[in-house]
């Protein structure tokens, strides 16, 4: 996390994924976390109506990621 906030000074950089999205400045969050947390978390952000960018893999499986397309489409 230092490292970004170092990186990018105007970023605003959160480590916890709640505050984030309870945030409504925020659009968009990024996942950079491991694979398991993934799907969890990419369901909570697209719920709450952020865009959410994951580092690869999206999913540990099809079905995840399937679930995750489906969703992404029904929230817009």
């Amino acid at each position: 996390m230092l490292k970004a906030k170092k990186q990018y000074p105007e970023a605003l950089v959160i480590n916890d994924l709640q505050a984030a999205l309870d945030n409504d400045n925020i659009d968009a969050v990024v996942l950079a976390t491991p694979v398991d947390t993934h799907y969890p978390f990419a369901k909570k952000a697209l719920l709450a109506g952020k865009h959410v960018l994951s580092e690869k893999p999206l999913c540990a499986s099809y079905k995840e990621a399937a679930d995750l397309f489906d969703l992404s489409r029904k929230v817009g």
